[in-house]
């Protein structure tokens, strides 16, 4: 329930409202109300995509990350916050599957990366293995939520690293 109250707090504070049930059901159905703050949230962050306002999508973002890392970490759902779009540090953006498959995209097509994986390491942690090309690249990443980021090195020590795309 605190976590709700906070997100309550935190979306007044931006601008934003996510439509919550009354509090005395939350303690019933938690993992419900918290769904449905999500689906309010990501709703209002893709109508600021639709209109092309994307810099004001930025704190939703976080806020999204953040609920779902909760719903994920306190419930044992198998919807892992990583699942999704990342812009890559090199340029690209790949796109995160719930099946552990990687894929190249641009706003209108996507291609599955061949050899490449993603797996969750420590799930307390959020830190995250990408295996590339059958381990030619192997990434150790850590979901820093507090930032939007994925974080961390390659066997070889280089830096890597992606940020939310949506």
């Amino acid at each position: 329930m605190k976590i709700l109250a906070l997100i309550l707090l935190l979306t007044s504070a931006i601008g934003f409202s996510a439509d919550i049930p009354d509090f005395e059901s939350i303690d019933k159905s938690t993992l419900w109300s918290c769904e449905r703050v999500l689906e309010d949230l990501i709703k209002q962050r893709d109508d600021l995509h639709r209109n092309k306002k994307i810099s004001s999508a930025e704190p939703l973002n976080r806020l999204i990350l953040e609920l779902r890392v909760y719903i994920f970490q306190t419930f044992d759902r198998q919807s892992d916050p990583v699942i999704g779009a990342w812009s890559w540090f090199n340029g690209g953006r790949i796109y995160l599957d719930e099946n552990g498959s990687l894929y190249n995209f641009t706003n209108v097509k996507q291609k599955k990366i061949k050899n490449a994986s993603w797996s969750l390491a420590d799930k307390k942690e959020l830190i995250y293995k990408i295996h590339w090309g059958k381990d030619k690249f192997v990434d150790t990443l850590k979901l820093n939520v507090s930032n939007g980021r994925i974080e961390g090195r390659n066997q070889h020590g280089g830096i890597v690293y992606g940020t939310t795309y949506k």
